[in-house]
């Protein structure tokens, strides 16, 4: 059960919900600050920029996603069985603030290599989205 707390009502709620759990059961209770996900605009102009890359390098806009998580995001380190496993971080776990500035990041590397990328305030950005939009999945 998931209970949001954005208030001194909402607070006293949970504090009652938790006041009512059953004794000597063994409850866990996770609580963690909210933080607003990636937003889709931002997912969409993401895959605009993989697929206008892409369309410059020839690269699989699946595996410049790749590329740039490992570039930029890296890794994830569990351990299963005392066996060290590595899976890169992915996108969707990313705040719209840490999502912006990955976007950002990618944004200036291409920009050493010669490939312009826009973003959404700039001059002739909806010319680049019409250009790149049907590489959005």
């Amino acid at each position: 059960m998931i209970h949001h707390i954005r208030n001194k009502i909402d607070r006293t709620k949970i504090m009652s919900v938790i006041n009512e759990l059953k004794e000597g059961v063994h409850w866990v209770i996770d609580i963690k600050r909210h933080r607003k996900r990636r937003t889709l605009p931002q997912n969409k102009l993401y895959w605009v920029f993989l697929g206008c890359i892409s369309s410059e390098t020839g690269n699989n806009r699946d595996t410049l996603h790749d590329y740039f998580r490992k570039k930029f995001l890296g890794y994830k380190h569990y351990e299963v069985f005392g066996e060290e496993i590595k899976r890169l971080r992915s996108t969707t776990e990313l705040s719209t603030k840490e999502f912006k500035h990955y976007l950002e990041s990618i944004h200036a590397d291409m920009a050493t290599e010669g490939i312009n990328l826009l973003f959404p305030e700039d001059r002739y950005f909806e010319e680049f989205y019409n250009a790149y939009k049907d590489y959005v999945g």
